[in-house]
């Protein structure tokens, strides 16, 4: 087996006594050494003479950025591809966060709007009732009028009330 690179694994036995069987044959080494060498449980702390010693590192990196812009670093080496890249960044950058500076005060206008809205739809229906209430004691059905009238300020101290406590 001298020249080969690797053993084969034998098909008997256990997976731990197999994978410790598998190793690198080392020229001007026996089989017989390499087999009385990996069939150890211990990593001898010394590699002997004549094996060679192979380590394995592996290193993985990975940078990440939030926001429109990235890190100097990176905008520099946009620089070294094309020297307009960094200026065009900085462009759609400024692009950007204008656009949602308008967006913000879009949605606040539109939030207000409907606050607004609402405000006077429920003053509208409050005062409609209030109405209607007045109406129907005027015309001789005093306890329907007073009824209505009764619902319909009790329906106003409850929206005071409750969005006052609501809003603390």
């Amino acid at each position: 087996m001298a020249g080969c690179g690797r053993r084969s694994v034998p098909r008997h036995g256990d997976a731990a006594r197999a994978a410790r069987v598998v190793s690198d044959h080392h020229p001007g080494t026996s089989d017989q050494q390499d087999r009385d060498s990996s069939a150890s449980d211990s990593v001898p702390s010394a590699t002997p003479p004549g094996h060679l010693q192979r380590v394995e590192r592996s290193f993985e990196a990975s940078v990440s950025f939030s926001g429109p812009l990235p890190p100097p670093a990176a905008l520099k080496a946009y620089g070294d591809i094309s020297p307009d890249y960094p200026e065009r960044i900085m462009a759609m950058a400024e692009k950007e966060a204008s656009h949602r500076q308008e967006m913000e005060v879009r949605v606040q206008a539109a939030s207000e709007q409907r606050t607004a809205a609402g405000l006077w739809a429920g003053a509208a229906i409050a005062v409609l009732g209030l109405v209607v209430s007045a109406w129907l004691i005027s015309k001789g059905h005093d306890a329907a009028g007073a009824i209505l009238g009764s619902f319909d300020l009790a329906g106003l101290v409850a929206v005071f009330v409750l969005g006052r406590r609501n809003s603390r």
